[in-house]
């Protein structure tokens, strides 16, 4: 649910066959135990599709083609996709206060709307980074009208409309509006609303207690090994992250959309279309989406992140090909797979990233713990490398591009290292954004 910043990259060369390309780089990254799903579509049929490793290690069951996979924040575009549908049964109004729906929430310094939930520019205190979230919340879960007391009292990080900043705590919130609008629950309002017109039959909300057929098994790395993920009870993702799907039901849910089945062409492409910040810059995020470009072509894509799981789904609407990953490792990271599968399927494939040597004296001059936004990463020189070791992962390699600019291979992201009079600044950029921190003194 809370999003990931760790995204994987693979260096692959340019395929002449792209079934053959797409089987050598799935079957060199995913080749550890773990399942994961993959499909390439062009006019929502199929052109590649694969399913390999195991649903569940323990008792070696195999993944097929119907196995379901928590697709964390992937969850978010559904939960906008109903928040339009209310819209355009005029049951609300995108400026519409939060107050008019959630008559209990605290009115803040500024006005909060619908409109700023959707995009991530309410300025919420974000739940995920409480601290009683992974001691408390994620283990015994609790009703989704409830979790809002433990985020709603805290004052506005920022004006709303003025800053981007990702937020499960506002997009909680949408999910009690659906509930409140509709007087359905969030689960029956998707299941009636948006899988069942979309022909998808094999997704659901999460449900710890619930039987689930053909449900699959999430797992996490520690100390090298694979190991069970850390429970998480699927009441706290809510309408930000607890919904399963497979691969084959993702591309139905593009065609539903894509042929305006679910909502109008114009609201859809206002949903596609980057928030604009009130000094009239822009986001790079719509209502549910990121939104960039890959190789000069629009692109619109979400990533999924949750215990024991990694997604992504990634689609050029010009060019009508959809590319979805689905994993059950955080091991097995998807991002820049899921891009690179984008773009030879689009007849662009990207280029190899150059790197260089550093030797281990130049290194050495990054070492250090960084806070990144609450969270601690290390970076450390180990083997002749410089490693990255963020908080509750492994370490990973990160390679040179230059005298102060490294590239992660496990990600598709670039580290830039600054020297400034209060000490070393990181900038990280990663697709669909940046982030940035400072190295904590001893």
């Amino acid at each position: 649910m809370k999003r990931s910043l760790f995204f994987v990259f693979l260096l692959f060369p340019l395929f002449g066959n792209s079934q053959s390309g797409f089987d050598s780089l799935i079957e060199t990254k995913f080749n550890n135990g773990p399942a994961v799903s993959v499909l390439v579509s062009k006019d929502f049929k199929p052109t590649y599709s694969i399913t390999k490793g195991m649903a569940n290690l323990e008792n070696n069951v195999p993944a097929h083609a119907e196995s379901k996979f928590r697709i964390g924040s992937v969850t978010k575009q559904f939960t906008a996709v109903a928040i339009l549908q209310l819209m355009e049964r005029g049951k609300l109004h995108l400026n519409d206060s939060i107050q008019k729906f959630l008559p209990n929430f605290p009115v803040k310094k500024h006005t909060i709307t619908i409109e700023h939930l959707l995009t991530h520019t309410s300025g919420l205190k974000e739940v995920t980074e409480l601290e009683v979230f992974s001691t408390d919340l994620m283990l015994k879960g609790i009703d989704p009208e409830l979790l809002i007391n433990y985020f709603k009292d805290y004052p506005l990080e920022f004006e709303p409309g003025t800053e981007f900043r990702y937020s499960n705590s506002g997009y909680h919130l949408l999910g009690l509006i659906v509930q409140k609008v509709s007087g359905m629950e969030y689960n029956k309002y998707i299941k009636k609303n948006l899988f069942e017109p979309a022909g998808m039959e094999n997704s659901m909300a999460g449900d710890n207690r619930e039987l689930i057929s053909n449900r699959v098994s999430g797992y996490e790395k520690a100390n090298s090994s694979i190991v069970n993920a850390a429970y998480l009870d699927m009441s706290i993702p809510f309408s930000a992250g607890n919904l399963l799907s497979t691969t084959s039901d993702i591309n139905k849910w593009y065609k539903a959309l894509f042929q305006y089945q679910l909502i109008p062409e114009g609201t859809l492409e206002k949903a596609l279309t980057p928030y604009r910040f009130k000094d009239s810059s822009s986001s790079k995020y719509g209502y549910g989406w990121f939104i960039d470009s890959l190789q000069g072509e629009k692109v619109v894509s979400h990533e999924g992140g949750i215990n024991g799981f990694l997604s992504s789904v990634w689609y050029s609407p010009k060019n009508k090909t959809l590319a979805v990953v689905l994993s059950n490792c955080m091991c097995n990271p998807t991002t820049s797979t899921t891009k690179r599968l984008l773009a030879v399927a689009i007849g662009k494939p990207l280029p190899q990233v150059k790197t260089m040597a550093l030797p281990a004296r130049a290194l050495q001059r990054f070492e250090g713990k960084y806070d990144m936004g609450g969270q601690t990463w290390q970076f450390l020189v180990k083997d002749g490398n410089l490693h990255l070791r963020f908080e509750g992962g492994g370490g990973y390699p990160v390679s040179p591009t230059s005298q102060n600019q490294f590239y992660a291979e496990e990600w598709d992201c670039y580290f830039t290292f600054e020297e400034q009079a209060g000490g070393m600044q990181l900038l990280l950029k990663y697709p669909g954004g940046e982030a940035s921190g400072k190295r904590l003194e001893p």
